[in-house]
């Protein structure tokens, strides 16, 4: 099946806006209960930085993108 630009900017889109949800999820559930270990998506540690965010879109878009284009 092959997709068009607009399909896979939507899916990578969506793949890094849930990313960083549930990293930001981690990082608030983190905070509440005073842990630093708690399990995260993240790809590294997140502390909701503009780098961090990047880094992270980045981690969940990645993929997308080479299953489109091929490594």
């Amino acid at each position: 099946m092959s997709l068009m630009p607009d399909d896979i900017g939507r899916r990578a889109q969506r793949a890094a806006e849930a990313h960083l949800a549930a990293c930001e999820e981690a990082m608030y559930e983190a905070d509440c209960i005073g842990e630093a270990e708690v399990d995260s998506p993240a790809s590294a540690p997140f502390c909701g930085c503009a780098t961090c965010q990047v880094r992270e879109v980045l981690h969940a878009a990645w993929p997308i993108f080479e299953e489109h284009h091929g490594r």
